[in-house]
């Protein structure tokens, strides 16, 4: 398929354990464009990927799903409710998250989406760079998503398969453009309290007093303490 992106297809590939060693496996990916009053979504998906509108389904990966045109409601996770999803949003699915979502019947959207496993996306949600509480990208670099996407969907459609360890680490691509796209919006204390989590994750064993961190940020280990209490609801302990 070429990069203009005119055909409809999915894929679905087997783990391999060198892209498990890399810490990102990209297990599918698609390319969907959902006219008016069409059914959504396509019958022809595996069982563990089916839902419809009302009941929703629980994946076991992550899924980076980017609408670059029409708009539609998604409600990821029971807790957040039903919002709106504009043309240039991006949205992440978490493991073992109900969610469900559809184009506006009315319009359509087309969809671009991507599944990933693995220890990065695991990281990235334990050092806050995904939060299941935050899983729409509303502001994300369109032209760098799109380029990145275009290059996956060709991959994938010529072979799947062989191509498999570029195709994940362009997941990884997707996954980096949208944190940091995420970043850039953060205050500096939400950007001082993330990178203390990182800190602590990487020292975790060491066991070394907690004000180093906050010499390391330069700021004091009380202002520290409380930002991070105020934004994560917990102690840096």
């Amino acid at each position: 398929m070429m990069p203009d992106q005119k055909n409809d297809y999915f894929c679905y590939i087997p783990e391999s354990r060198l892209c498990r060693a890399l810490g990102c496996t990209l297990q599918s990916s698609g390319f969907t464009q959902v006219g008016k009053n069409a059914q959504y979504p396509a019958q022809t998906h595996p069982k563990g990927h089916m839902f419809n509108r009302h009941t929703g389904r629980i994946l076991q990966a992550y899924q980076l799903v980017y609408i670059e045109e029409g708009r539609g409601r998604a409600e990821l996770g029971r807790q957040l409710g039903l919002q709106n999803i504009s043309a240039g949003s991006a949205f992440v699915l978490f493991p073992n998250v109900w969610d469900r979502y559809a184009p506006e019947v009315s319009v359509g959207w087309t969809e671009h989406w991507v599944e990933c496993k693995g220890t990065a996306f695991d990281m990235a949600v334990s050092s806050g760079i995904l939060d299941p509480h935050r899983p729409i990208f509303r502001n994300s670099d369109r032209a760098a998503v799109k380029a990145t996407f275009e290059e996956i969907h060709t991959l994938a459609v010529k072979d799947a398969v062989a191509n498999q360890p570029v195709l994940s680490m362009l997941g990884l691509k997707l996954l980096a453009i949208l944190a940091g796209t995420c970043n850039t919006s953060e205050t500096s204390s939400n950007r001082l309290v993330n990178t203390a989590r990182m800190m602590l994750l990487e020292r975790y064993a060491d066991n070394r007093p907690m004000e180093e961190i906050a010499d390391t940020l330069n700021v004091s280990y009380s202002n520290l303490r409380r930002m991070f209490r105020i934004d994560t609801g917990m102690s840096m302990k």
